[in-house]
C-alpha cells in the first residue's frame, strides 16, 4: 500500500517510482501527447497535445475527498521562445515508496497545518477557480505499474525462491535438526519457524519491493 505526504517545500508532485511511468502514460494519453522525454526524473513534452488538446486537471483523493490540480499549476513553459512549444511536467519520480504532494497541490487552496492535532485543513481560496471539495467513495480502478511480462517474471522468481527455501529445508536442514534433537519436537518446530519466518519476511518486505521497483523501470522503456 502506497501512502502520501504533503510538503510545502517541494516544488513538484513526486510519485512513487513503481507507479511513476504508468501514471505518466495515463496523463499523456489523456492529453493526447504522443512523445515525451524524461530528464533527471521529470518529463518534458509539448505544452499541448494533438489538435491543441490541453492537459487535464489532476484529481487526488484523501480520506474520500477529491482535490484538484489545474494544468497551469503543474506545467511550466521551458521553451526558449516562451511559445509553449515545450513544457516541464511538474510530476517527478520518488525513489522511496511514497508520494509527495508539493506546491502544485496547494495552489488555489487555503491550507492549515495543525501539528498538535495532526490535521491538515484544506479549503478553496477566496477568488480561486477551485470549487467545493467533493466527497465520494474510493474508486475500484487500480493503477498498475507493471506490465504482464514483468508480473510473470516476478512470479517465476518468487516460485524459484520459495522452492529453493523449501527444498533446502526438506532435504537438508530438517534432517540435521532432527538428528540434533530427535526427541524434542517443539525444538524442531521452533528452529523451523526461526528459519522460515525471517526468510519469508525478508523476501516480502525487502527483495520483492526491489523487484517491483526494478521491473517497473524496465517495463517503462
Amino acid at each position: 500500500m502506497q501512502y502520501s505526504i504533503t510538503d510545502t517545500g517541494t516544488t513538484a508532485l513526486l510519485i512513487a517510482e513503481p507507479y511513476f511511468l504508468a501514471y505518466l502514460d495515463k496523463l499523456f494519453e489523456a492529453a493526447k501527447v504522443d512523445e515525451y522525454e524524461i530528464i533527471d526524473g521529470y518529463a518534458y513534452s509539448p505544452c499541448f497535445g494533438a489538435d491543441n488538446h490541453p492537459f487535464p486537471s489532476l484529481l487526488f483523493q484523501f480520506d474520500n475527498y477529491w482535490f484538484e490540480i489545474f494544468p497551469e499549476h503543474y506545467l511550466a513553459d521551458t521553451s526558449d521562445a516562451r511559445d509553449l512549444s515545450l513544457c516541464k511536467v511538474g510530476i517527478g519520480s520518488n525513489s522511496v515508496p511514497f508520494n509527495v504532494f508539493g506546491s502544485p497541490f496547494f495552489k488555489g487552496y487555503y491550507v492549515s497545518h495543525l501539528v498538535e492535532e495532526k490535521v491538515l485543513r484544506i479549503v478553496p481560496g477566496k477568488g480561486s477557480r477551485k470549487g467545493p471539495i467533493q466527497y465520494s467513495e474510493i474508486p475500484n480502478q487500480i493503477l498498475d505499474g507493471l506490465d504482464i511480462k514483468s508480473k510473470v517474471w516476478i512470479s517465476l522468481i518468487s516460485v524459484v525462491v520459495a522452492a529453493g527455501i523449501s527444498l533446502f529445508y526438506a532435504f537438508y536442514l530438517l534432517e540435521q535438526i532432527t538428528k540434533c534433537f530427535p526427541d524434542k519436537v517443539w525444538v524442531v518446530v521452533l528452529i523451523s519457524l526461526a528459519y522460515f519466518i525471517p526468510l519469508i519476511c525478508g523476501y516480502i518486505f525487502g527483495i520483492l519491493p526491489l523487484l517491483v521497483q526494478a521491473f517497473s523501470k524496465i517495463s517503462g522503456f
